[in-house]
């Protein structure tokens, strides 16, 4: 709905008009909803889809779901430009990744890793 300038004036200076314009545009907001939550509800299954096949690209990152879906923020903020998809190539590069280093980074524990302590 676009306003030229006598429409607005038109609008402006008679209360009736002025209510009739606003039910019109009520009118035309309530018959797009569907529109636009259909929108929501396909975007939904889509991306619902891409987890999904992401993990099972990627099985060994199931446990890790917060790391993934940080990083899918990350890089998702960093490159507004990105599908989604290209997002989650990322993603399971850098989580991989990331795991690794965390895991050569922690101490070892007797009885949990490399070394063992032995009683005395």
């Amino acid at each position: 709905m676009k306003l030229n300038p006598n429409k607005f004036d038109k609008i402006t200076s008679n209360l009736d008009e002025f209510n009739k314009f606003l039910e019109e545009f009520k009118r035309e907001i309530l018959l797009s909803i569907p529109e636009v939550v259909v929108k929501h509800i396909e975007d939904f299954h889509k991306y619902q889809k891409l987890v999904q096949d992401f993990y099972q690209k990627n099985p060994e990152l199931r446990n890790h779901r917060y790391v993934v879906a940080n990083l899918a923020n990350e890089i998702a903020g960093k490159n507004p430009d990105l599908d989604p998809e290209e997002v989650f190539e990322l993603v399971a590069i850098k989580a991989v990744k990331q795991l690794k280093e965390l895991n050569n980074e922690r101490p070892q524990v007797a009885g949990f890793g490399r070394r063992e302590v032995k009683a005395s």
